[in-house]
């Protein structure tokens, strides 16, 4: 009897112990710095006459099964609505309902009031939730905007990055119309799949070059607290792989 009760408390601890390892939670910080301005793009459309800006930082942890958008597929509505109108309302609920147990953090706010502002803020991502996706729409614009899709923030090891440093450039998201820094633009018909912008036929018969990057999203672990053998080195290819 007293061999099972051993056994039993002793398989009861390696569970515990087990589900607290294996779902550590770790703080990054996030910046945000834009690179548009009115020198910056010579090779592009006339800047904006409105004040260019972003829409505000958007900071998402979250595991595999949630998609913000993706490269070669069709934007979604909370997408569309976003990066042509810069509402956020519908992304908002396509996160917080419609994937409540699929994120861990998320962080919709802070001001990027001018296309050379910088913001920043925290989030936290966990074991269960350990992908990072952004997005912000270019503004004005057809429907152009700048995002990172599910981002790994652990090495191949399990190890959390020390440091991410992505370049941000610019996405057509295929559902307007339009080669100019302005919104309220023709529905594109058929809707095309998310490109970058540079990719997009309109881009390259007009001439200009988006080769570079809108902005930069630096992500810093926060390692106060943290066992050293969970941190790693750090990244800047910013692809899903």
């Amino acid at each position: 009897m007293a061999f099972f009760k051993k056994f039993f408390y002793g398989l009861i601890a390696l569970v515990f112990c087990t589900t607290l390892l294996g779902n550590t939670k770790v703080t990054y910080q996030a910046v945000f710095t834009g690179k548009w301005s009115a020198d910056y793009f010579a090779d592009g459309p006339k800047f904006p006459e409105k004040k260019n800006h972003f829409t505000p930082l958007f900071l998402l942890s979250h595991n595999d099964d949630l998609v913000i958008f993706r490269l070669g597929e069709l934007a979604s509505k909370a997408v569309e609505k976003l990066v042509e109108e810069g509402e956020g309302d519908l992304m908002t609920d396509f996160v917080t309902k419609e994937n409540g147990k699929n994120y861990f953090s998320f962080k919709f706010g802070a001001k990027i009031s001018k296309g050379v502002s910088r913001a920043t803020r925290t989030f936290r991502a966990s074991d269960k939730s350990p992908y990072f996706s952004s997005i912000n729409m270019i503004a004005p614009s057809p429907d152009w905007f700048v995002g990172v899709d599910s981002l790994p923030l652990k090495d191949s090891s399990g190890k959390w990055y020390s440091k991410i440093t992505c370049e941000l450039f610019a996405y057509d998201a295929g559902t307007e119309l339009g080669d100019a820094f302005r919104q309220n633009n023709s529905a594109s018909k058929p809707v095309k799949t998310i490109d970058f912008l540079n990719n997009r036929e309109q881009i390259k018969e007009a001439g200009y070059d988006f080769s570079k990057p809108f902005a930069v999203l630096e992500l810093t672990l926060r390692e106060d607290g943290l066992e050293a053998d969970l941190i790693g080195g750090e990244k800047t290819d910013c692809s899903r792989q």
